[in-house]
């Protein structure tokens, strides 16, 4: 094949970026497949939140991104913000260029201090902005000495920006579907849910959480509050640390014509796609008295960690009282095989102890 037949013009690299728009464990083939035909070393999708910042792309790329959030320095790097800002007000790829003189290159910490020692120093990228004011960001970097990208790789890449502009737009439709879903069934058996995005605002909710509203909570442009102020503070304290540590319970006073109840905010790591940062927290609100509820179903738990069905089944059994010796003897799974699932729903759900498994599920489906 030769250069200018390459992934432009191939309807096999077109159809394969609307793939990884639905699998998103197929993105860094074909980031990497289009990095090749720009002559650059690799290429990342990654989002940037107030809170998170989440990516994918070729292991080179990849590890590049590790590093960078290693140092705990997010605010080196001016040229995300330059080039969202000019995103805004310019419709197409952009190169460094087009954010920076050489002399302005040359003097960034950014650049001078950590991509050039570390191999890189070019960029050109496009930016896909979501329906719920978040980006995601498609960039393809090289080193120094193989020089800027040119007006050749700016057309190829611009030929593939409405392809990779829509694959986002799927993932985000995708990941809107899905955050209803999980209200939804938390919905039928009676629990007001909703969801939380990333932006810390209301993403989706079911009838029984918007029958709340505004009594209860109210949907504003900053973020999602309590009417209860006490309440409230507690609310945006945990939306502001992420509250990634576990499940954060508040309390919420009653009044003459509502009971006291309580709010709990599960963080929600593999909801969706986990590229798209979309949904970051399911906020469940049950009576102050409430005793132990249902237990959560396994496509809630498949939406919510992205629990496999043999990886629920084990932490349903955890949940209510079982030990893996007993599950093995029902006949499921030998014991090491159990082990080695509850491991995986360790990492999926964020937590490290059967009790803490025990409280989060318990939080889900009181």
């Amino acid at each position: 094949m030769r250069r200018d037949e390459g992934p432009v013009n191939d309807p096999q690299t077109i159809d394969r970026i609307y793939e990884a728009a639905l699998l998103p464990e197929a993105w860094p083939r074909i980031l990497k497949e289009i990095a090749t035909d720009l002559c650059a070393a690799g290429g990342a999708l990654f989002s940037v939140t107030p809170t998170s910042m989440r990516w994918t792309g070729c292991e080179t790329m990849s590890d590049l991104m590790a590093e960078f959030v290693a140092l705990g320095r997010p605010d080196l790097n001016t040229r995300t913000p330059r080039a969202l800002d000019l995103s805004r007000r310019f419709y197409g790829c952009i190169t460094d260029h087009d954010l920076f003189t050489d002399d302005e290159l040359d003097a960034e910490p950014f650049y001078r201090d950590f991509l050039r020692p570390r191999g890189f120093g070019w960029c050109i990228g496009t930016i896909a902005h979501l329906p719920d004011g978040g980006n995601l960001i498609y960039t393809f970097d090289r080193g120094e000495a193989a020089g800027p990208f040119g007006e050749r790789e700016r057309a190829r890449l611009e030929a593939l920006r409405p392809h990779l502009s829509r694959a986002a737009l799927i993932s985000a439709r995708l990941a809107l579907s899905e955050a209803q879903t999980a209200a939804s069934l938390l919905g039928r058996i009676g629990i007001a849910a909703a969801v939380i995005c990333d932006r810390r605002r209301l993403f989706s909710a079911n009838a029984q959480f918007e029958a709340l509203m505004p009594a209860v909570f109210l949907d504003r442009s900053r973020r999602l509050c309590l009417s209860d102020g006490g309440a409230d503070r507690l609310l945006e304290i945990a939306l502001l640390d992420g509250a990634t540590d576990g499940v954060r319970s508040i309390a919420v006073r009653g009044d003459e014509g509502r009971p006291a109840m309580v709010v709990h905010l599960v963080p929600v790591r593999r909801m969706a796609r986990d590229l798209v940062p979309l949904s970051s927290h399911l906020l469940v609100v049950s009576a102050a008295n409430a005793g132990p509820g249902p237990m959560p179903s396994a496509d809630l738990l498949h939406l919510l960690f992205d629990l496999t069905p043999a990886e629920a089944r084990v932490a349903q059994g955890i949940a209510e009282g079982r030990t893996i010796g007993t599950m093995a003897a029902g006949g499921t799974a030998s014991e090491n095989t159990l082990r080695s699932q509850l491991k995986s729903v360790f990492a999926k759900t964020g937590v490290s102890r059967q009790a803490e498994l025990v409280r989060l599920l318990s939080s889900v489906g009181i």
